[in-house]
């Protein structure tokens, strides 16, 4: 539980791996939380990239009421330069903005080249899942509802493959650049 505006820095490996359960649960510790009452779980270029085996990962987590970094991008997981396995997660109340501008997200990526996996996104005050920067993450079998922003907003390099994109409000996957989209279902969104 986090008391405050702080984040969960990764500069080697983290193994956060639940069970369905038995979650790991990132929160607010206040008695009555809310969206920005902690920042967010931030994986740098020096954690440990998942690789197929091992590596940095979170399974089986509920990620809430994160977004506490007031700039642009604040997030509930950054991905610096960095590949780690992000599934089966819950990533929930975070941000809540009327500016979908502000480019507040469920998971930013900026580089490297992470698995985002199975995971229910939703009550974003901007962008389910960002990347930019030469990230290029498998975005597979992941449901994103209702956001302000899109579900999906990446800029080339990723695979986009079976996920559920559903009332957002703006579009259910924005890209630019090389990106392969594959079999996704995207419904109710503006």
């Amino acid at each position: 539980k986090f008391d405050g505006p702080y984040y969960l820095k990764i500069d080697g490996e983290l193994i956060a791996d639940g069970t369905e359960d038995q979650k790991i649960i990132f929160t607010s510790n206040k008695k009555n939380p809310a969206p920005k009452d902690w920042d967010k779980i931030r994986f740098e270029d020096s954690s440990v990239d998942w690789n197929g085996t091992n590596g940095s990962i979170i399974r089986n987590a509920k990620i809430e009421y994160a977004g506490a970094d007031y700039g642009w991008q604040s997030n509930s997981i950054k991905i610096n330069s960095a590949s780690p396995l992000i599934e089966s997660n819950e990533i929930l109340n975070y941000q809540i903005n009327p500016d979908p501008m502000l480019g507040i997200t469920g998971i930013s990526c900026i580089g490297g080249s992470p698995l985002i996996n199975n995971n229910y996104i939703s009550g974003s005050g901007s962008i389910g899942i960002y990347g930019s920067n030469g990230c290029s993450p498998i975005i597979k079998g992941n449901t994103i509802i209702n956001n302000l922003g899109a579900g999906i907003n990446i800029y080339s390099g990723a695979k986009i493959i079976n996920n559920v994109i559903s009332n957002n409000k703006e579009t259910g996957i924005e890209m630019l650049g090389g990106n392969d989209l594959i079999g996704n279902f995207i419904s109710g969104s503006d």
